[in-house]
């Protein structure tokens, strides 16, 4: 597999490109007391097979990084260099951003990918732990994840299920398909910065309006995210 050829090519090769570490912080006292001096920061497969060679040290860069938020995002921009990662592990590795409220056209510059390829990411993370794990298996692919996403709670898991076992009993050419009353269904709430950049339009219009007559465009926003047309806020 993957981590023997990778073994094999560092005994006889050694390291191309070194792992990363960093100086551990004031609040790793206790590993410092183990006798740890750094902590590795990218390169763990790497490092995994100078230990199965039982390498006594290993080529590393020494990186001045303050923070988790920074090693998770060094991490990922090396790691999504890889071609072999699953679409959870895509998924996770950008998972820091998405927690941090990044939006998903800066995650897609950060990391060098398209916004629609984040965008997928992004919306597994916010499904249920089987269909993550659905996806990590290779059961789910990307055009599986944009149309489950469509569904909310148990009929996505049950339809998710579906399209698993099928794939695990060897069938392809397996597709979600939407039933008349799945349609009346599918709308879903917006997110906060989908809800932001509405606003940044709608305010941008009003401003064309008579300001005695304006009221606030706030109150069009409802609790689900919908908004108004234009032609209510005057």
């Amino acid at each position: 597999n993957d981590g023997i050829e990778l073994i094999k090519d560092v005994a006889e090769k050694g390291l191309l490109q070194p792992s990363v570490v960093r100086e551990l912080g004031d609040n790793e006292a206790r590993l410092r007391e183990k006798g740890f001096k750094y902590s590795l920061v990218s390169g763990f497969r790497r490092y995994t097979a100078y230990k199965a060679l039982r390498a006594e040290k290993i080529p590393a860069h020494v990186r001045a990084i303050t923070s988790d938020f920074e090693a998770r995002d060094l991490n990922a921009v090396e790691n999504l260099q890889r071609q072999d990662l699953t679409l959870w592990q895509e998924s996770a590795s950008i998972r820091h951003y998405w927690l941090a409220g990044w939006a998903r056209d800066d995650i897609a510059r950060r990391i060098n990918k398209s916004s629609g390829w984040v965008q997928v990411r992004t919306m597994l993370l916010e499904m249920q732990p089987e269909i993550q794990q659905a996806a990590h298996q290779g059961y789910l692919l990307q055009t599986d994840i944009r149309t489950l996403f469509q569904f909310k709670g148990n009929e996505r898991l049950k339809r998710a299920g579906i399209i698993r076992d099928v794939r695990k009993r060897g069938q392809k050419g397996v597709t979600v398909k939407f039933k008349k009353k799945d349609k009346a269904n599918t709308k879903r709430n917006r997110s906060k910065a989908e809800i932001e950049g509405l606003l940044d339009v709608i305010r941008e219009n009003a401003k064309k309006v008579d300001r005695d007559q304006m009221i606030t465009v706030e109150s069009f926003i409802t609790p689900q995210g919908n908004i108004a047309p234009f032609n209510r806020v005057y």
